[in-house]
């Protein structure tokens, strides 16, 4: 008998208490999209200068305000889908000084 597959599957590490999904006054997108993006900027605000590049797994949906983030820090970012519904690989590198 053939073992089925279960597909790969993202979800939060612990959850948000103050979505409206658990009682809460936020939308549950809406904050997890914030929360996500907030992360990126204080990532790329404190990495050393001698990191260059890095990749984090974000959601689709994101793609075009993590431009923005990376951008506002100085930063490139392409991202790549990878096989999981909804979520992308966002490579950044720095970009050069002029």
């Amino acid at each position: 008998m053939e073992e089925q597959q279960e597909e790969p599957e993202m979800r939060l590490i612990y959850p948000f208490v103050n979505v409206s999904s658990n009682g809460g006054r936020f939308d549950d997108d809406a904050y997890a999209a914030g929360w996500e993006m907030g992360k990126i900027d204080m990532r790329l605000e404190a990495l050393p200068v001698f990191v260059h590049s890095f990749t984090e797994t974000i959601r689709e949906e994101n793609a075009k305000q993590v431009d923005l983030v990376a951008m506002h820090r100085g930063w490139d970012v392409e991202t790549i889908e990878f096989g999981v519904d909804g979520w992308v690989f966002a490579t950044f590198g720095r970009l050069a000084d002029e």
